[in-house]
């Protein structure tokens, strides 16, 4: 259509959502940015991860070594680390074989050999399993064994919620590098990831000359107009985050509109909103809830599609309303659509009320389920229903936990709750 690259961004209420469209962008020769923030091989957790998954493919891999050998804390001080250099240079070996000689390299302590043989063991445990072929397999194990998700455990913030969705999200990048590897009777191998994330990586850079996509989070967008806006991730977890659904602090709730709607401003001619039936998230596949805020969003829809690069999974024993919705939304698609809504509108749309019900198509199409019941879950144990709303076939179900007071939110149709009586 004539336009620069540096026409188009793309926004994300979650940085882990970032490491998609990275891929696929400099897959197809895309140039790209991650504005105010780092593009997602750069981001510290992942490059601790990647640091070992390198250290386990190439044990004589200096750099990567010095990276992770003391990430998380293990014990393993500047002091050692410099003794095992010296130790690796006077024998002609690597550091890496120092450390598994580590008895005889002088002047250290007991509790440095110690940890040096629990960090070789870890490493070539892990080398011998790599060539098993399940890279996320490996990923999982590693970041277990090593207590990775232990360094934000004790102030669990949204910041440190991103770092923990990065992780996860390496876990999807390698099971995706599988699946594919497979449609193309190739052989995943750990070198293979490896090589692929590292062009991702080198992909991150921008060609002057032609411009280039913008990524970013929709905090960083403030201030900033691009003519073609896409926001992703329009489900309810991501936006709104999900600390506010489960918190449900209603200020909270209020900011997360807000920000929305500086996404929305953000676009010049052209605004993108997309959602998923099924995301890859935290290292799961997870049916998604659209955003209750979508139902707030009256725009000049040009066009709704389906742009599912595969076709929906079958599901044995549908529900059969839930298909029928699905029709009805197919048929839906060519119907009059309301007019464009301007900006003031919007704004004054957006900015109701937070305590105000959040989704206006509530039905009784709720699995039957409603306020005030008590329910079982297999894992999460007994709650109360403290929210049961629906709307053509996607009927959600909210329920606050006794044991820690967090709520969740289901879908009616699908979701594993026992009713068990009402307060």
């Amino acid at each position: 259509s004539g336009r620069a690259y540096s026409d188009f961004a793309i926004f994300y209420r979650v940085n882990a959502l970032s490491r998609s469209f990275e891929t696929a962008l400099s897959r197809h020769g895309v140039p790209f940015q991650v504005a105010a923030g780092y593009s997602f091989y750069e981001r510290a957790e992942i490059r601790d991860l990647v640091g070992y998954l390198r250290l386990i493919e190439n044990p004589a891999d200096a750099s990567a070594l010095e990276r992770i050998i003391n990430r998380p804390a293990r014990g393993i001080g500047d002091k050692t680390l410099e003794r095992l250099r010296s130790f690796a240079s006077k024998h002609g070996i690597t550091v890496f074989e120092a450390a598994d000689r580590c008895d005889e390299v002088p002047s250290l302590t007991g509790r440095a050999r110690k940890a040096l043989a629990a960090f070789v063991d870890l490493i070539t445990r892990l080398n011998e399993r790599s060539s098993e072929k399940d890279i996320a397999g490996l990923i999982r194990q590693l970041i277990a064994e090593i207590n990775y998700l232990s360094l934000w455990k004790d102030d669990y913030d949204e910041v440190d919620q991103d770092r923990a969705a990065n992780v996860h999200e390496l876990i999807n990048a390698a099971r995706q590098y599988e699946e594919q590897q497979t449609a193309d009777d190739e052989v995943p191998s750990l070198q293979g990831f490896l090589e692929l994330a590292s062009l991702t990586s080198e992909a991150d850079s921008v060609d002057e000359s032609r411009g280039s996509v913008t990524l970013m989070t929709m905090h960083a967008a403030k201030g900033l107009e691009f003519p073609v806006v896409y926001i992703v991730g329009l489900e309810n977890g991501l936006i709104p985050h999900e600390r506010a659904v489960r918190d449900g602090d209603p200020s909270s709730f209020q900011e997360e509109r807000r920000l929305l709607y500086v996404g929305v401003t953000r676009a010049m001619q052209q605004l993108f909103l997309t959602s998923t039936r099924e995301r890859d998230y935290r290292g799961t596949r997870r049916t998604t809830i659209r955003s209750p805020f979508a139902s707030e969003l009256v725009l000049d829809v040009v066009c709704e599609d389906d742009l599912s690069m595969l076709p929906p999974p079958v599901i044995r024993n549908a529900d059969e309303r839930l298909q029928k919705a699905r029709e009805r939304y197919r048929n839906s698609r060519h119907s009059a659509q309301p007019g464009l809504m301007s900006a003031a509108d919007l704004e004054r749309r957006l900015s109701i009320s937070a305590d105000t019900t959040l989704a206006d198509t509530a039905s009784t199409d709720n699995g039957g389920f409603s306020s005030g019941m008590t329910v079982r879950h297999p894992r999460y144990g007994r709650g109360i229903v403290v929210d049961a709303s629906g709307g053509s076939g996607r009927g959600t179900v909210t329920v606050e936990f006794e044991r820690d007071g967090r709520r969740e939110t289901f879908v009616a149709a699908r979701c594993p709750l026992q009713p068990i009586g009402t307060e």
